[in-house]
């Protein structure tokens, strides 16, 4: 007596091992990743500590007249902000005066007793600015007269100034007159 072998159960016995083999390798993968990810991945209050020190040593190493180029690189949602807080904020075109804070600047610095400082903020979606350097944030003491992010077309702050650290923000940062200017390359 000869049994039959149907196609049909061969096939599907044999599809249900592949898409179990592939499932298991995708997770798998994903298993990796994420435990490589604990492991080599700096937090965002790291990243922002090595940039500000790196931020520092270029700050610092100018002179009268010098401008160097420097991209912002990490953390990704955070922000570059000069201080203290002239009161005004250019959000999408529009210039807003948030006299609440006029002359204020972040605890970070205040704590240390630092009269003008440039930080690292998380970005938050709330209409204070000064809030955002008040919870995670790096800073450093500036030693010059003004710190100015993002002048006008004159040079001047017209308003408090900020880059989105992204994917490499190319900017330019010099020294004029003592005072620290942070623009877009």
């Amino acid at each position: 007596m000869k049994f039959k072998k149907s196609k049909k159960g061969i096939l599907i016995g044999e599809t249900l091992k592949i898409i179990i083999g592939v499932l298991a390798i995708v997770l798998l993968i994903t298993f990796a990743a994420k435990l490589f990810g604990l492991f080599s991945a700096k937090t965002e209050i790291e990243q922002a500590k090595e940039q500000m020190d790196i931020l520092e040593k270029t700050i610092n190493g100018l002179k009268e007249g010098d401008v160097k180029p420097y991209v912002l690189l990490s953390p990704n949602n955070w922000v570059l902000t000069g201080w203290p807080s002239k009161g005004y904020i250019n959000t999408a075109g529009a210039i807003y005066r948030h006299t609440e804070y006029v002359g204020e600047i972040p605890n970070e610095c205040l704590k240390y007793g630092w009269e003008k400082c440039i930080c690292l903020c998380e970005s938050k979606k709330i209409s204070n600015f000064l809030n955002w350097c008040q919870e995670n944030s790096i800073c450093k003491e500036i030693k010059a007269d003004d710190i100015i992010v993002k002048p006008d077309a004159n040079g001047e702050k017209q308003f408090d100034g900020y880059f989105n650290i992204g994917s490499g923000i190319e900017i330019k940062i010099g020294l004029k007159n003592n005072v620290i200017y942070i623009d877009k390359k």
